[in-house]
């Protein structure tokens, strides 16, 4: 994996009817973000004392803007799609009876944030920022509270 805080992730010159075209992303900076809900475990809310989990979880990387830009940027850095935790034994976490809670499963994950630009004849033809978040190999099973 690859952690780039600046400079060209991927640039790609080609003609189109007489004109050069260029495409290329480019890192605006990256960050670790810890402990991110993936999702809820359950749909409803209780009071319990603990929650009882024996199922593999998995988590899969998010992105915004364009999907093509999006998984060259990912796949150029060496970044995971997915992680996905499997649990042998039966976990028990322990809750606070007297709040409603739910478990949920996290994940930290790595975010690279960059923009891609489209040139025609040097003109910018196509702008936007965006990120990418990949799950990082850490996972929770938390409890959370309403």
């Amino acid at each position: 994996m690859t952690r780039q805080i600046s400079g060209v992730i991927w640039k790609t010159t080609y003609p189109v009817d007489g004109n050069t075209v260029v495409e290329e992303a480019i890192a605006n900076g990256h960050s670790t973000l810890y402990q991110q809900r993936v999702r809820y475990l359950t749909s409803s809310w209780a009071y319990a004392s603990s929650y009882s989990w024996s199922q593999s979880n998995t988590a899969t990387w998010t992105f915004s803007g364009t999907s093509e830009v999006a998984t060259k940027v990912r796949t150029t850095l060496g970044l995971s799609y997915s992680r996905t935790t499997t649990y042998s034994t039966t976990i028990n976490i322990p809750a606070d009876q007297n709040k409603l809670s739910k478990p949920g499963f996290a994940s930290d994950f790595f975010k690279q944030n960059y923009k891609y630009y489209m040139y025609t004849n040097s003109i910018v033809t196509v702008s936007e920022t965006s990120y990418i978040k990949t799950p990082l190999a850490d996972t929770y099973l938390l409890i959370y509270y309403k």
